[in-house]
């Protein structure tokens, strides 16, 4: 096999191998240095190909993108934290510890049951990660140079080490989870002692920089075991050819071969992206300062058109917005942080010192929601372009004399359409309010407010049209109905 043939026939191992690198350092509070959601994608990517082949890994990837989200929300919990209570800490790592093993444990057992049914689909052995040891076998008596003697002869036995993986990967998790958790009860050491005796009292809490020191070394120390066992079982399916044939020959004949499933396939992960993109554009602020700037929306949309531009070229042309409205929100941000540390919007209108800095802010503000706009009109186009391909595959080429392909695609696309108008005539409202709000902010101060509300009805609406084009033309093609 050459080596271009090798790297085609990883299927998916290579990104399961980096996303377990994310996963085996302690967590301090919530502060994760290798974020653990990056991880959990990976791996989800990973699973990609091998999850058409077992109902076992399809429900994997579902519980990793719970997982994904999660952890995120635990990442940018860190924005919550200053100026918060050790007690607030506390609730934020419990919820967080409780949510992630709920989903973690669940996980790995559907992900260790989903290869073993590859094991036995594909006839690949390296997914049970056999092991041959040597042991003595049982003592029996031989008669040696006309003298009985007993002797244990030495036996080759094959034992299979991914079970006990799949356990010491659970046990692992449990681990990291209690020690992310136990240093943070110190916070509950409320001293309500009045006796004379108080004052010799020393409280558990100044403890609290042990108990991380002592919660990190023993996370990660577990963590490094875990770490080589789980690479050395990974590695061992990535070379096995067996296994990679025959995923790979699995998803060719059953996914690529029928145009209509790959395509649902691919535009339920744009679908997806595209109510992330909605979220992502929330006005969120702390202190009047945007903390989730809309390089965020323009990365995701920008994710999905790189979908897109599989059945329709001129997606591509949308990384153009996408790259001035990252770039400007970036610069935009920078700037309202020292603005705001000292002045409010209204001040603009008064200060002579808050009239400069503020101008270049609402400017490029105003700038930034232009290339905004631009960018969700692109997509909203190229999307309508897509479901009119896709909607001609549902049913299949014809349905008779009296009903056409046509005909159903027709009616089928009257219907997606009218909510495609709604979400793109909302959405085009709710981008020119925020692009205005940069100027409205200096007259008129519940203007964060109206933007709450619109931004919760733009969500709104995304999922309503989301929702019929999944139902009217994905779910059939997926189930080819």
């Amino acid at each position: 096999m050459t080596k271009i043939n090798k790297k085609k026939s990883a299927v998916g191992i290579g990104c399961m191998i980096a996303g377990v690198l994310f996963l085996f350092n302690p967590i301090i509070g919530i502060v994760d240095i290798l974020p653990d959601f990056i991880g959990y994608l990976l791996i989800y990517r990973g699973l990609f190909m091998p999850s058409f082949c077992t109902e076992k890994l399809r429900d994997t990837r579902g519980f990793l993108w719970k997982l994904a989200v999660i952890t995120a929300v635990r990442t940018a919990s860190l924005l919550m934290l200053p100026g918060k209570s050790e007690s607030f800490t506390l609730l934020l790592v419990f919820v967080f510890a409780v949510l992630e093993s709920v989903y973690a444990i669940p996980c790995v057992l559907r992900l260790f049951d989903g290869f073993y049914d590859l094991g036995r689909q594909f006839d690949a052995k390296s997914v049970f990660a056999p092991q041959i040891k040597t042991v003595k076998g049982k003592p029996e008596k031989r008669v040696i140079h006309g003298q009985e003697k007993t002797v244990r002869e030495k036996v080759r036995r094959e034992t299979e080490t991914a079970e006990k993986l799949k356990t010491f990967t659970v046990l692992f998790f449990l681990l990291r989870t209690a020690a992310t958790v136990l240093p943070e009860l110190t916070a509950l050491d409320v001293d309500y002692d009045l006796s004379a005796t108080a004052y010799y009292r020393v409280p558990i809490s100044v403890f609290k920089p042990y108990f991380y020191i002592l919660a990190a070394f023993v996370t990660l120390v577990f963590g490094i075991i875990w770490l080589v066992r789980a690479l050395r079982y990974l590695i061992g399916m990535k070379r096995d050819a067996a296994l990679s044939e025959g995923v790979r020959t699995h998803y060719e004949e059953a996914v690529i071969a029928d145009a209509g499933f790959a395509a649902a396939i691919h535009m339920k992960n744009v679908l997806l992206m595209f109510m992330l993109s909605a979220v992502a554009l929330f006005p969120l602020q702390f202190d009047n300062v945007s903390v989730l700037p809309s390089a965020v929306f323009a990365l995701i949309l920008v994710l999905a058109l790189r979908v897109l531009s599989r059945f329709d070229s001129r997606a591509r042309f949308g990384y153009i917005p996408a790259a001035g409205a990252a770039v400007l929100s970036i610069v935009g941000t920078v700037l309202q942080v020292p603005y705001f540390a000292e002045y409010i919007a209204r001040d603009a209108r008064y200060l002579t010192n808050a009239i400069r800095l503020y101008k270049p802010i609402r400017i490029i503000g105003t700038v930034e929601f232009v290339c905004v706009l631009a960018l969700f009109l692109w997509f909203v186009i190229i999307l309508c372009r897509v479901l009119k391909k896709h909607a001609a595959l549902v049913g299949g080429p014809s349905h008779g004399l009296q009903y056409s392909a046509e005909a159903r695609s027709a009616e089928i696309l009257k219907s997606v359409y009218g909510r495609v108008i709604a979400f793109s005539l909302v959405g085009a409202a709710y981008i020119l309010l925020r692009a205005a709000s940069f100027t409205a902010a200096m007259y008129f101060e519940a203007i964060w407010s109206v933007q709450v509300i619109a931004a919760l009805i733009f969500v709104a609406v995304v999922i309503y049209g989301v929702s019929a084009m999944n139902d009217m033309i994905y779910e059939r093609l997926e189930n080819r109905y």
